[in-house]
């Protein structure tokens, strides 16, 4: 049975929660990720010693009703959409209708148990739970900026994320370029190598690496692997090359 459209849900993997006669009730995310907090009790000194604090994984909580003719109608169509989140298929792309520009990398964690689902004679309510162990929230939309640098220009590049974000820079050349430099908000990228008419280098500074026409080029670095911060950032060359900046803005 399915939801009449505009009655709000979600998609994961791709699928509509509609598609199975289910809705989104509400939700119960957590505004910010877990911390992991790393620290020690030392004998004798009052408090703790505090060495720092890394982003957990993000739980992610909602509830959902599902409609149905009967109740034999409501069991089948749960396990029918049971199946959509089998947790060894890996994580999924979690997109709220409420938010569709945006979404979670997660898979189905705990259980849901028959006394979980309150059954009425056409509806069945039950929570499902989440977790994303990437605990930032993702555009849908990757940016592409295309920019022919002349050696002495900056072009500026936009994040409208909380949080900063990588890029994948692939850049190109009309002509023999050699020892050239990059530069994300001051922070240097240096090619040490040489880079021929029809040569692509290609650096992802999340994964930090460089590749010179798909083959590993890490020898030919020296520098940094910077990231766009939130807001304008500036991206400058110290030769005309040709630029293609792509991006995928994250929220904390």
């Amino acid at each position: 049975m399915k939801t009449p459209k505009g009655i709000p849900g979600f998609s994961y993997g791709g699928i509509h929660s509609n598609d199975y006669g289910v809705y989104l009730s509400s939700k119960q995310p957590d505004w910010l990720p877990k911390t992991r907090d790393y620290e020690m009790a030392i004998y004798g000194m009052p408090g703790i010693k505090d060495f720092g604090t890394d982003l957990d994984m993000r739980p992610l909580t909602i509830n959902l009703t599902m409609e149905g003719s009967d109740r034999r109608d409501l069991i089948n169509n749960i396990l029918a959409f049971a199946s959509l989140f089998n947790p060894v298929e890996g994580y999924q792309r979690l997109v709220f209708d409420d938010d569709p520009g945006r979404f979670y990398m997660a898979k189905y964690t705990s259980a849901v148990t028959e006394s979980q689902i309150k059954f009425t004679p056409t509806t069945a309510d039950f929570p499902l739970g989440f977790k994303c162990d990437d605990p930032f929230i993702y555009a849908v939309q990757e940016k592409t900026v295309e920019w022919v640098s002349d050696g002495e220009s900056s072009t500026s590049l936009l994040n409208y994320g909380t949080y900063e974000t990588p890029i994948i820079l692939t850049v190109t050349a009309d002509s023999e370029v050699s020892d050239f430099t990059l530069s994300l908000n001051g922070i240097d990228m240096a090619f040490t190598g040489t880079l021929d008419d029809g040569d692509t280098l290609v650096i992802d500074t999340g994964e930090m690496t460089y590749k010179l026409n798909d083959e590993n080029a890490i020898q030919y670095w020296d520098g940094d692997f910077p990231k766009l911060q939130p807001g304008i950032n500036t991206l400058s060359s110290s030769e005309a090359l040709n630029l293609s900046v792509a991006y995928r803005e994250r929220w904390l």
